[in-house]
């Protein structure tokens, strides 16, 4: 027996504001129309294409709107389903986490509502969209959308964790001349970051030579001629040409560039990932900056679009980063401050990606880097990558089904128990780590699923594994709840009995590992999906727009606009909730008051949802006599929902009684709801063979069938543990029997105990009274005792005092007689020394005369030395010319021992002065170089002209008083001998003026 829906009705449910009345004939039906248009974005927000372009989704629908041949209308705006192009967007896969292609399905432009939601993350990303609007989250173990307005400050939402292009999917049209590659690439860098692009020229200035020279480099090989201009603290390389500027500004798609203006080219913002890599690389070595104490990069720009530009290469590469705006003068400016965007890479692991993924070649930034990477430094939470709260659940689900003791693991896995106990963010390293903890333990499961046998310390020990305590045990298969606890420690368990619980043991750690199994793979998915979890850090209405505009996306029902993840995308909805389901999350919401239709700026918020479902009874399918029977539900905006059966009020058990009779479930696989094609196709046969024997019904028999042999079953049991119990009690009673004798006897026997116990202590007080009486006799006798003694104290003190002062006067005395003594013997000291010293002073006096006489001397040898150190002008004019063949003069020349220095100044005279150069020609320029000049005459002693003086008295030589011939006790250059000889060949060194007077 079979039925069908063949009218559906529905006011205020989601998008249907008004009363509304679909129609369903036999066989197949589509309905097509704009569901779910209600939920659109403002038209700047940048949409990423499945091709590499990203575009305002204002151009891309009105472009579409524009050129379309069948627009529909609907109440508040219009849309086409037509795309010729097969445009196709980046979308999230919820099943899977990744980001796929997407084509397409619908262009929708509708009218604008008073106001819209601004959202803002913490990494900078923003959306401007209506407040029905959803995003993605993870809530409850699954990927959902959730409304704007629904969400709050501090939640997580999905936006792309990297975003992977072939570098050859854009098709752009440029008029570039030269091949777009990594030189070129590395060149635009230097230019955004610290060039300037003028009137037919480019400027690059910057202080590091190694960047200076790396300018030079690729200007050369893209042929340019550049040159460079230095002052003291920068340098600047510049090349003039028109080709080239104007090459620059149309890539820059800019009739001028400035520094508010820059941005990365299309062509360039989509290329590979080398050249992506080259790009930033000289950019970030121009303007980038590495904290010295914590591992964090910064890269600033006056242009806000160029700072998004680089977040989105930098998500190309997975590299996260983050956009805050600041106040501040530039570095080579002392204006006022302005607004700046600031990126930050911040966390360990993102820094060692930027290290990696981007060549650097700033030397500086680099040795910082490597510094940081070196330092064992713990991911800081909320830095790197966090993951959603509800992460924790699933955590703490592992725990339980896994049966681990969080205690216990403390010490090797501290932050396990953070988790569980939901006291943070989970993080990605910290869940990478934790997870082969439950890898283990389902493998020590799956072990101890193998070695289960049917004998009772076996089965004890299982539970004991997994934490199931033996009063649930025994309720799980039917017994009294203290049966295994008590009666299996005296008794041997029944072979019934270990069968059952073997069996529920086996079934637990079935279904405990099928469950670990299904969270550990959405842990997996979640760790290696390709979403960021980001913050959200404000939510704030802004003004309405006349136009906002939406695209539907089949499957996933999202694409990324802004960097953010935002869904589109309600009449199987409405099918599911009439038939009675209960999870709003199954029908795209988080509250069943969230299906009501919540207004917009023409029309308010209704104030209940209702859906009616006409099904077909010509077949006499449900038990009544109309040809066609309806089902309505109602809820209002507090949840509470009313069910009707053909007009009359009834329960929801009424409404589901009846649909079974046709099989039909508010749950039921006759249900396909988005997405759930791709689940049954992923399903292995055993799988999908489930849902067939379900909508057949025979698994509904079998479920039944199981039920009713599991009570049987019970009773049968009960029976026999009742037998047991009977039997066991009769035993009981008479140890009961027993046991009240004994206690009749112990209580008699008491009470006898208690009065000889007060006999014996009234006995032992008198004792102790009479003893008492006499220790306070005996303590005031040596009370007065101690008093006398205290006397005698007294006494003895003030006696001692007295000798004590006595003594003091005693020691006085003889101080005054050793200081007596001791003065005497100084002055006999003092009269000693007096003598000495008088002799002292006449030998110094004489010391004294000696010395004057030799400083006089003295005196006179540093006025001679003085007139001949000094150097006349006309020889120093010729020494700073630095002429070739102007070796210096003699005294520059020639190297003197200390003890012969004066005799050799005094014996060479003027001679000092005098120029050695290397010819006659080289003396002839420089007089005339004198005389022109008129500086002054100077003496020259050309090496080629002069003849030296040889020493002939070699008798003299053997004379006592001679040391020797003046040119021999001197040192110099071998080249410059014949005019050392002619200066000091004849001139003997004596050793006093009495020896040379006997020369003579």
């Amino acid at each position: 027996m079979s039925t069908s829906i063949t009218r559906l009705v529905l006011q205020g449910f989601k998008s249907f504001n008004r009363r509304t009345s679909i129609p369903l004939v036999k066989g197949f039906n589509i309905i097509t129309g704009p569901n779910g248009s209600g939920k659109t974005v403002r038209g700047d927000a940048e949409v990423l294409l499945a091709n590499g372009d990203l575009r305002p989704i204002k151009d891309i629908v009105e472009e579409r709107l524009s050129s379309s041949s069948k627009i529909e209308k609907f109440e508040d705006g219009l849309l086409t389903y037509e795309n010729p192009e097969n445009l196709e967007v980046l979308g999230l896969n919820p099943k899977k986490m990744r980001i796929e292609k997407k084509r397409i399905l619908a262009f929708i432009k509708r009218k604008g509502d008073k106001e819209l939601y601004l959202l803002k993350t913490k990494s900078g990303k923003s959306i401007v969209a209506t407040a029905s609007h959803p995003v993605i989250v993870f809530e409850d173990e699954y990927i959902i959308p959730k409304r704007i307005i629904d969400l709050k400050v501090g939640d997580l939402i999905a936006t792309p964790s990297n975003i992977k292009l072939d570098g050859k999917c854009l098709d752009i049209e440029t008029k570039l001349e030269v091949p777009v590659n990594e030189d070129f690439a590395r060149l635009l860098g230097y230019l955004i970051g610290d060039g300037y692009i003028g009137c037919n020229r480019i400027d690059f200035t910057n202080k590091d030579d190694e960047l200076i020279k790396d300018v030079v480099r690729l200007c050369k090989k893209l042929g340019l001629n550049p040159r460079i201009w230095k002052s003291e603290k920068v340098k600047r390389v510049y090349c003039c040409s028109a080709k080239f500027y104007r090459l620059l500004c149309s890539l820059f798609e800019l009739e001028k560039v400035s520094s508010e203006t820059k941005q990365i080219p299309k062509v360039f913002l989509f290329a590979n990932e080398k050249i992506v890599s080259s790009l930033l690389a000289s950019l970030f070595d121009c303007d980038g900056y590495i904290s010295k104490y914590n591992p964090e990069f910064e890269y600033s720009t006056k242009s806000k679009k160029l700072a998004y530009h680089v977040q989105f290469l930098l998500l190309r590469l997975g590299i996260i980063s983050s956009i805050r705006e600041k106040f501040k003068r530039a570095t080579n400016s002392t204006q006022q401050k302005e607004k700046y965007y600031s990126i930050y890479v911040s966390g360990l692991e993102n820094v060692r990606k930027l290290y990696e993924k981007i060549p650097l070649l700033s030397k500086e930034k680099v040795k910082r880097i490597e510094t940081h990477l070196k330092k064992k430094i713990k991911p800081q939470r909320n830095v790197e990558d966090i993951l959603p709260r509800d992460v924790n659940k699933i955590v703490k689900k592992l725990v339980k089904e896994l049966g681990l003791e969080v205690k216990k693991l403390r010490k090797k896995y501290p932050i396990l128990a953070a988790y569980v106990e939901n006291r943070c963010y989970p993080t990605t390293n910290s869940m990478k780590n934790i997870l082969p903890l439950f890898l283990d333990r389902i493998k020590e499961m799956e072990r101890l699923k193998n070695t289960l046998r049917l004998e009772k310390n076996s089965l004890l020990e299982a539970l004991f594994e997994l934490k199931i305590t033996k009063k649930d045990a025994s309720k799980a298969i039917g017994l009294h709840e203290n049966s295994i606890t008590s009666n299996w420690t005296r008794f041997n368990p029944t072979p019934e009995s270990l069968r059952k619980l073997k069996k529920f043991v086996e079934q637990e750690v079935k279904e405990r590992l099928e469950e670990s199994k299904r969270l550990i793979r959405i842990l997996k998915t979640l760790l290696k999906s390709d979403i960021f979890w980001d913050k959200v850090v404000k939510i704030e209405k802004v003004a309405g727009e006349e136009w906002i505009y939406d695209l539907s996306i089949p499957d996933c029902h999202n694409f990324i606009a802004n960097g953010i993840f935002v869904h589109n995308s309600n009449l199987v909805d409405a099918v599911c909730f009439v038939l009675g389901r209960t999870s709003a999350k199954s029908m795209r919401a988080d509250r069943l008051h969230e299906l009501i239709f919540h207004g917009n700026e023409k029309k308010k918020s209704a104030d209940y949802a209702v859906v009616t479902l006409y099904l077909d009874n010509s077949k006499k399918v449900f038990p009544f006599e109309e040809e066609e029977i309806f089902i309505t539900r109602k809820v209002n905006k507090s949840g509470v929902s009313v069910y009707k059966l053909n007009g009359k009020t009834v329960t929801r058990e009424k409404i589901l009684e009846v649909l079974s009779a046709s099989r039909i479930y508010p749950n039921g696989y006759n249900i396909v709801l988005q997405g759930d094609v791709t689940q049954i196709i992923e399903m292995n046969p055993v799988e999908r063979r489930f849902i067939i024997d379900e909508i057949s019904g025979i698994a509904e028999y079998n479920d039944k069938k199981e039920k009713a042999q599991r009570d049987l079953a019970v009773v049968d049991e009960k029976l026999r543990e009742a037998e047991i119990i009977i039997s066991q009690k009769y035993d009981i009673f008479k140890k009961l029997e027993e046991e009240r004798n004994a206690a009749i006897k112990f209580q008699n026997l008491q009470r006898q105990l208690l009065t000889l116990k007060a006999s014996y202590a009234h006995k032992k007080m008198v004792v102790l009274e009479e003893n008492l009486e006499k220790l306070e006799e005996s303590l005031q006798k040596k009370l007065e005792e101690l008093e006398k003694v205290n006397k005698d104290i007294e006494r003895i003190e003030e006696e001692l005092e007295r000798r004590e002062s006595e003594t003091r006067e005693v020691v006085e005395k003889l101080l005054d007689l050793s200081r007596m003594v001791k003065i005497e013997k100084e002055v006999s000291e003092l009269r000693s020394r007096l003598l000495i010293n008088k002799d002292r002073i006449d030998s110094h006096l004489r010391e004294i005369n000696r010395l004057e006489s030799l400083i006089e001397k003295l005196e006179a040898l540093e006025a001679r030395k003085a007139e001949v150190a000094e150097i006349p002008r006309a020889v120093k004019a010729i020494l700073d010319l630095k002429l070739r063949g102007v070796y210096g003069t003699v005294a520059d020349l020639i190297s003197v021992p200390e003890k012969y220095r004066v005799a050799i100044e005094v014996a060479a005279g003027p001679h000092l002065h005098d120029i050695v150069v290397e010819n006659d020609e080289v003396a002839a320029y420089c007089i005339e170089y004198l005389r022109r000049e008129k500086i002054g005459r100077a003496t020259f002693i050309p090496l080629n002209k002069i003849k030296p003086v040889v020493f002939e008295g070699k008798e003299i030589l053997e004379r006592d008083g001679v040391i020797g011939v003046a040119s021999k006790l001197i040192k110099y250059d071998v080249k410059f001998m014949r005019a050392m000889e002619f200066v000091f060949g004849n001139t003997l060194v004596v050793e006093n003026l009495d020896v040379a007077r006997a020369i003579g």
